[in-house]
């Protein structure tokens, strides 16, 4: 075989290894992540502590009232982490329908998950564990499917992958048949299809440990049928391998070796690599004489050694670097000593590169790349410096996720009048070009060409005339964004590179969620996972993966000793620090002797150290506090409690609210109404107890009228029920505005009031006090009585005795506190309630001294008409008044400029005093 064709099939060993890699490790895209519950079902997980304790859950809960059911909500959550590797799942449907079914997928095969028997209307409870889950395997999906509710939930035990049987066998075979894959199919002798034989078992058993441990890992879902891609992928290996076979000694090339430059002192420094050059300087990497630091070189090119243009910008940069203190920047190494100027090394490559390489940023990375960039003009501007020449080559991505803003040859003040960069005509703002004074918004022009060009790939073009557009297809903030930046005028564009920034973080995050950055950043240098993959990898052709770059070099023609593995900052594929357009070292030949054990060695090294990242660092950490109630939870709850109460019970309804109850069931018809239109709302972040939730509804009747019902649940520990502690009810709907509950569900953030809700009680009994001691009712500055209905403050002028010939006292006593939670209504109001009261004594006569029984001639016979009041001859009647007070609190600045109240009372505890 001629090594043209040997080097072709060894280059298309890696790609396979790559592509085969990339699908069997890259976890699954944010979009098709399974779907949580479409509010059909409410979903709790119970962990039982041991087999025992499984049992016993197995025989409560099917019957356990869901206001009493303690464990993890799971709703809409797509991994459930269980203690102990016992799940019990219970599925309520709150629609009422028939129990959910539940199949469970572990290692590609789908399993059916019995229901428990005896459970209640609605409810399913798996009746046994989940196959293999536990101690072979840590990870299995259960899949959910009913009327209403479907949803996917992948559970994980809390061990580590690398301790379940599936773990530890599956590393061990990747290891050793990686190994031993890589040391048959490569054997010195034998023809292409015995070694291949040879290696093929091997390879299978590679790749089905591979297949494990990325199913440990999480990496692969474990419905996938893709684990069984693991076994073909080493099978397919085992076959290419043997057609990379080791070439003899003296038919190996040793790469050409590195030219240091002489055209200047180096300072005994060693120079190992080209980072990056233009026309007039060149960037070298280096060690400095110690033998351990790393740093960069720029000096001029041989051709431009004289040139005093060149070592001007060399000393220029040099001295801004010296000014700056920015991780964003360019920092300098040492003292300068031009024309070498000496700098802080980046393990990366320059942004032109990694355009060069062919394959277009994702608008994550290309946003953080100039996030970073921007973040180095911010110091420059500091120094009231304007950079002159932003693009691509002057921007370096470092393999840890920093941009950093390099050659400062040209920065000065914006009125100092400067030549524009070689190379940089395009990227100049308009300002620049027609030689106007400058200002930091210059460099944001040229800042938003080279977001243009990271997107695109393509410089966008500026005519005098007319700006840039922005490109097609981008989010509205960003497509924004880019025009600000592109404007022709210099007032229309972000005034700072603070600004710039800002507006680019906002939007980046209304375009691709609070976590761009991250993504952004993410180095992606990928190692071929273990096994037959793996020792492909470091055998077949030097496979460098980056981002969605690949970069192959052959064996042959790179050497076991410099094998790169490509890095970028941004997840793209630039080139690594030594794979330079010459090689950088001189790699030993690799044939027989110590490197002929070299290659398998390294494929188990892979293995081993792929295998441990896979298994051990995914390893499930500390669980974060989760919400006690969720939407669905609540709306089994609520319905659960209506059912209840037409059946006659009122276990889950406190004292308070039994009444309202009472007269809720007592409206005909609703006994027997349905629930409809229910909306909950749950505090955002309620991880602990005492907790609530809100609840609303209607209630049609069988005249068709509505009955609006709105109730209040609160539970004050895990080991106490869910209990209805408030409810509200009207006939007619529009009596009483709904509460205002956002779309997902959470209530929203208390406005600004008119009045403190918590001062209200006292403000109502101060009032009442006066319409006593004034016999008129007079008004209140914050307070004002509704129109509608009648008002037991509003009577107290009116209280006399009969025929007008009785007195009587009014004593308010001190108010209480709230007895609800003030809740902000859809009328923009908030709903606030408390209670006050008051003792009346009437007396029939006007001097209490006395209090005779008859008043001149006539004997007075008391009757005050109310129930259980008695009739008949007395000095004086005592009764204690409870009023209800509900009051409306309109949001500050609205049009209505006083809290609402309505009033109602009851009177109790008659006392008398008889003749």
């Amino acid at each position: 075989m001629r090594p043209s064709q040997r080097t072709r099939l060894a280059t298309a060993a890696g790609l396979l290894t790559a592509a085969l890699s990339t699908v069997l490790a890259a976890p699954p895209e944010a979009g098709a992540a399974p779907a949580g519950p479409t509010a059909g079902c409410a979903i709790t997980g119970v962990a039982a502590g041991s087999a025992a304790d499984a049992d016993r859950l197995h025989r409560e809960l099917p019957k356990q009232p869901a206001h009493e059911l303690a464990g993890a909500r799971l709703d809409g959550r797509t991994t459930w982490t269980v203690p102990g590797g016992r799940p019990v799942l219970v599925v309520d449907s709150t629609t009422g329908a028939a129990p959910a079914t539940a199949t469970a997928s572990v290692f590609g095969l789908r399993f059916d998950l019995p229901a428990a028997a005896g459970a209640t209307k609605g409810r399913y409870l798996n009746a046994s564990q989940p196959p293999l889950f536990g101690g072979f395997t840590r990870t299995v999906e259960i899949t959910v499917a009913g009327t209403g509710c479907n949803t996917t939930l992948v559970l994980t035990s809390d061990r580590s992958a690398y301790t379940t049987v599936a773990g530890i066998v599956g590393l061990l075979l990747a290891l050793v048949g990686g190994f031993f894959t890589v040391l048959l199919a490569r054997r010195p002798t034998g023809g292409w299809a015995r070694r291949a034989l040879l290696a093929a078992p091997l390879g299978l058993l590679a790749g089905a440990g591979e297949g494990m441990v990325l199913h440990e890992s999480g990496a692969l879902s474990p419905s996938s049928g893709l684990i069984w891609l693991g076994p073909l992928a080493g099978l397919m290996l085992a076959l290419l391998l043997p057609l990379t076979r080791r070439r003899p000694r003296h038919a190996v090339a040793a790469p050409v070796p590195f030219a240091p430059p002489s055209h200047v002192d180096l300072a005994g420094r060693t120079v190992e690599a080209l980072f990056t050059q233009s026309e007039t300087e060149v960037v070298y990497r280096a060690v400095e004489p110690d033998g351990v630091t790393r740093v960069l070189l720029k000096a001029p090119q041989p051709q431009c050694a004289g040139d005093p243009a060149v070592l001007a910008a060399l000393a220029r940069d040099a001295e801004v670097m010296r000014l700056l203190d920015d991780e964003h920047c360019l920092r300098l190494h040492g003292a300068a000593a031009p024309p070498v100027v000496v700098t802080q090394d980046i393990d990366g490559a320059p942004l032109r590169r990694v355009l060069a390489a062919g394959t277009p940023l994702t608008p994550q990375q290309a946003l953080t790349a100039v996030a970073g960039a921007a973040n180095g003009l911010i110091a420059l501007h500091r120094l009231e410096l304007v950079h002159r020449d932003v693009r691509p080559d002057t921007i370096y991505l470092d393999r840890s996720g920093r941009t950093v803003l390099a050659s400062f040859g040209n920065a000065r003040p914006g009125a100092e009048p400067v030549p524009a960069a070689e190379g940089s005509a395009q990227y100049l703002s308009p300002e620049q070009r027609r030689g106007e004074p400058l200002d930091a918004r210059s460099d944001l022009f040229t800042l938003g060409v080279v977001l243009v060009e990271l997107l695109t790939g393509q410089v966008p073009v500026v005519a005098p005339d007319a700006p840039p557009a922005a490109p097609a297809g981008l989010h509205p903030h960003l497509a924004a964004l880019i025009e600000r930046a592109l404007a022709l005028d210099p007032a229309e564009r972000p005034p700072s590179a603070e600004a710039f920034l800002a507006e680019l973080s906002e939007a980046a995050t209304a375009a691709y969620g609070p976590d761009w950055m991250t993504i952004g950043a993410a180095t992606s240098a990928i190692l071929i996972p273990g096994g037959a993959l793996a020792a492909a990898g470091a055998v077949g052709a030097g496979v460098a993966t980056a981002g969605t770059g690949i970069t192959a070099l052959g064996a042959a023609e790179v050497g076991a000793a410099s094998v790169p593995v490509a890095t970028s900052a941004a997840g793209l594929s630039a080139v690594s620090s030594g794979t330079t357009a010459t090689a950088t070292s001189t790699a030993t030949s690799v044939s027989g002797g110590s490197a002929g054990s070299l290659l398998p060695l390294a494929g188990a090294a892979t293995a081993v150290l792929v295998g441990v990242v896979l298994a051990v660092a995914p390893s499930t950490p500390a669980a974060a506090a989760q919400e006690v109630i969720t939407q669905e939870s609540a709306r089994v709850i609520l319905v659960s409690t209506w059912d209840e109460a037409r059946g006659g019970s009122d276990t889950h309804i406190v004292t308070d609210a039994r009444p309202v109850l009472s007269v809720l069931l007592g409206i005909p018809g609703a006994a027997g109404g349905e629930l409809s239109q229910i909306e909950i709302g749950v505090p955002p972040g309620q991880t602990k107890y005492p907790a609530y939730f809100l609840a609303t509804a209607q209630l049609k009747l069988a005249d068709g009228s509505i009955v609006y019902v709105y109730a209040r649940f609160t539970r004050t520990s895990a080991d106490q029920p869910w209990m209805m502690s408030e409810l509200i009810e009207s006939k007619i709907a529009a009596n009483v505005p709904k509460p205002k509950i956002n779309a997902d569900g959470s209530l929203p953030a208390a406005p600004e009031l008119v009045a403190d809700p918590s001062t209200l009680p006292a403000r109502y009994v101060a009032w009442g006090q006066r319409v006593t001691d004034s016999k008129a009712l007079g008004t209140d500055d914050v307070l004002a009585l509704s129109t509608s209905g009648t008002s037991f403050l509003a009577g107290i002028p009116g209280f006399v005795g009969a025929n007008g010939q009785f007195y009587n006292t009014l004593v308010w006593k001190p108010a209480g506190g709230l007895t609800m939670q003030p809740v902000l209504l859809e009328d923009g109001t908030v709903l606030a309630r408390f209670n006050a009261s008051a003792a009346q004594t009437l007396y029939n006569s006007p001097s209490p001294a006395s209090r005779p029984c008859v008043v001149g001639n006539t004997t007075v016979s008391v009757q005050f008409g109310f129930p259980g009041f008695p009739t008949g001859k007395y000095r004086e009647v005592t009764v204690d008044w409870a009023i209800a007070v509900t009051a409306h609190v309109p949001v500050k600045g609205a049009a209505a400029a006083k809290v609402t109240i309505e009033d109602t009372s009851l009177p109790t505890n008659p006392r008398s005093t008889p003749c």
